[in-house]
C-alpha cells in the first residue's frame, strides 16, 4: 500500500494489526515507515523511538530512528547529542 501511494491506508491497517500482535517488530518497522510516508512525522519518530528503546542492541532500530529523525530534519541534533 505504501509503495502504491496509499501510506495513510497502510498506517491504518498496521494500526489495527498491531492491536492484535503488539509485539510484532516487523509490523512496527512498517508502521514507522507508513507514518512517515503519510506525513505523520511525530508519530513515526515516536514509533521508532519505542522500537529502539525495546531493542537497543538491534542496529536496525537505530537506523530506523535515524531515518525518522532525518525526515523531521532532526538527525544532526540527535547524532551530536
Amino acid at each position: 500500500m505504501t509503495s502504491a501511494g496509499r501510506a495513510a491506508d497502510a498506517r491504518d491497517v498496521l494500526r489495527d494489526a498491531l492491536k492484535i500482535a503488539p509485539n510484532d517488530v516487523r509490523m512496527s518497522f512498517l508502521m514507522a515507515q507508513a507514518q512517515r510516508d503519510a506525513g505523520d512525522l511525530p508519530g513515526a519518530e515516536a514509533t521508532a523511538r519505542s522500537l529502539q528503546s525495546a531493542h537497543p542492541d538491534d542496529p536496525r532500530t537505530t537506523y530506523l530512528l535515524g531515518q525518522m529523525l532525518d525526515a523531521r530534519g532532526g538527525y544532526q541534533k540527535w547524532w551530536t547529542s
